[in-house]
């Protein structure tokens, strides 16, 4: 579910959320460059401390957005 959170903004969800345009992406995966007043993610370290690193997360998260965005197509075809 991190990755639906941090990506939220690369996927079209509908309704009230198809118009967000911030995500804790930047938190996630390029820590140094994120100023404090940029933070909106609490518990970072807890979804972080599974993996390697954070390039392990950041493949993982971009890996999974691919599934999303293919399941929401699947999803779609199926209510048409």
């Amino acid at each position: 579910s991190s990755v639906y959170v941090n990506l939220n903004d690369k996927i079209p969800l509908g309704g009230l959320t198809a118009k967000l345009t911030k995500s804790s992406w930047k938190e996630y995966v390029d820590i140094d460059s994120c100023k404090s007043n940029e933070k909106i993610c609490l518990g970072k370290d807890i979804v972080l401390k599974q993996f390697d690193s954070i390039e392990d997360y950041k493949k993982f998260a971009l890996d999974c957005l691919d599934d999303i965005r293919l399941n929401k197509e699947k999803y779609k075809e199926l209510e048409e």
